[in-house]
């Protein structure tokens, strides 16, 4: 496998960004690892670059060093290859990530895929050194399986290439991929819990995500009724966020208003907190969601807005939980 690593273009340096390119392309070697580590630390590249990835496959053991070391230095993993440089500005064409380039593109951080790409898996062929060797076999199985874990991506990934004979290919379907965790688009896993702090409960969903932290609070003060409480990092738009006038709650698909319900909006260091006041028809509507969100723009009708949204929600009975202990104290 080549690797190529291209500075920050004109589009990164206008976002403020420092991140890399690096070019990964042909069939993963066993020292494919090493040679990506040997190319980063060279050219001083920072956390946070971005690999492209274009392959038809190789050695598993090379595929799953490869990860390890996309994801010691945190890059983050697209499926493709270079294209075009033109005026300063990078681009990238689609590509294919196949058998152990698939398990290589799981170390990305954060795992993006264009709508022609392709990632294909099978059963993976352990060579002929393997042969007979049932203990062997079965250790390095275990060890695909620890590190598919270790990336956050379903074991069941593992299961379908299983299914699928080593000198045959199967494309996975996109909906597929994020189904399993293979693509997360810059979003990672949400981790929900009950936390305290002086006189108040409060549930705290978090996840971080390419744009950085973002926090989901339902708070169960001593005295006073429940508040919604939103942070997420602001960037280089704090100033303009700050001055917005449709504040939303995200429920699965639809938007409620919450600007009636604003108790205040502050700038935390680069953070963004938002604070509203909780009736119990929209907490008996977060209780049921599946995903939940906050979004803000400019006007109902804007084109753009700036929050987030989807973030999954399976803390229906800690809420529920919540709850039961709010009112009781109430009452």
């Amino acid at each position: 496998m080549i690797f190529r690593c291209v500075p920050p273009d004109m589009m990164m340096f206008l976002q403020g960004g420092s991140a890399w390119k690096i070019f990964a392309e042909g069939e993963i070697d066993a020292d494919a690892g090493s040679r990506l580590e040997q190319a980063l630390s060279q050219s001083d590249i920072p956390l946070g670059s971005q690999i492209y990835i274009n392959s038809p496959g190789g050695s598993l053991v090379g595929g799953l060093d490869l990860g390890r070391v996309i994801r010691n230095y945190s890059l983050d993993s697209y499926v493709g290859k270079e294209g075009k440089l033109e005026r300063g500005f990078q681009f990238h064409e689609s590509g294919n990530c196949m058998s152990a380039a698939a398990i290589a593109y799981l170390g990305g951080r954060y795992r993006f895929i264009d709508r022609t790409s392709q990632v294909g898996i099978h059963r993976f062929s352990l060579g002929p050194s393997f042969q007979g060797d049932v203990d062997r076999a079965q250790m390095l199985s275990a060890t695909v399986v620890e590190y598919i874990q270790s990336m956050g991506v379903s074991t069941d990934l593992f299961a379908l290439a299983s299914d699928v004979p080593a000198d045959d290919i199967l494309i996975v379907p996109h909906e597929t991929l994020r189904r399993l965790g293979v693509v997360n688009d810059g979003q990672g896993a949400t981790n929900w819990s009950i936390e305290a702090i002086e006189g108040a409960l409060y549930l705290k969903g978090t996840r971080e995500t390419v744009f950085g932290i973002q926090k989901f609070l339902i708070v169960f003060p001593r005295e006073g009724d429940p508040y919604l409480h939103i942070i997420f990092e602001g960037g280089e738009l704090v100033d303009q966020i700050l001055v917005m006038d449709v504040d939303r709650l995200a429920i699965d698909d639809e938007l409620v208003h919450l600007s009636d319900l604003r108790i205040s909006r502050i700038n935390d260091n680069g953070y963004i907190n938002c604070t509203y006041s909780l009736n119990n028809e929209i907490l008996l509507r977060i209780q049921k969601a599946k995903t939940v969100g906050y979004t803000l723009q400019h006007s109902t009708d804007a084109a753009v807005y700036v929050g987030f949204q989807t973030m999954r929600f399976d803390a229906e009975l800690k809420l529920q939980g919540l709850l039961g202990v709010f009112y009781r104290a109430i009452s």
